[in-house]
Formats: structure tokens, C-alpha cells, sequence
């Protein structure tokens, strides 16, 4: 009998997909004998970076539309 995934789909198990209950895709093998293995998925998820947006002051404005306006011409 296989010991893991891997060994399993290697010696010739037939691997499926499956889909859980919670909507997520998890691959299995079916060995020779009928047992089951499943291949962990062991990558974790980074974190979304959260984007902090700053009120532009009244300087930055005008710096900005002055580079536009001598730019446009």
C-alpha cells in the first residue's frame, strides 16, 4: 500500500479531482489496494497589502496641475 501522494500517483494510482464542500480543490489518489491519499497543499496565502489613501493638500495640487500644463504644450 502507498504511504502518501505521491508514492501512489508514482506507482501507478489513479488521481482525481475533487471538489469539498467549502468550494476548494483537493487532488486524490486511488491506490491499487483502494485506499485514498490526499496531496496537502502547503503554501500559505500572503496577506492583501491594505492601500491607506492621504487627502492631497492644496500644494500637491498645484504642483501637480503646473507639471501638466507645462507638459501639455
Amino acid at each position: 500500500m502507498a504511504k502518501n501522494f505521491y508514492d501512489c500517483a508514482k506507482n501507478g494510482g489513479k488521481v482525481v479531482n475533487k471538489r469539498t464542500e467549502d468550494g476548494k480543490v483537493i487532488k486524490m489518489c486511488y491506490d491499487k489496494e483502494g485506499g485514498k491519499h490526499i496531496k496537502h497543499n502547503n503554501k500559505k496565502r500572503r496577506k492583501e497589502k491594505q492601500v491607506r489613501f492621504v487627502q492631497a493638500t492644496e500644494n500637491s495640487l498645484q504642483t501637480l496641475a503646473k507639471h501638466f500644463n507645462t507638459n501639455r504644450q
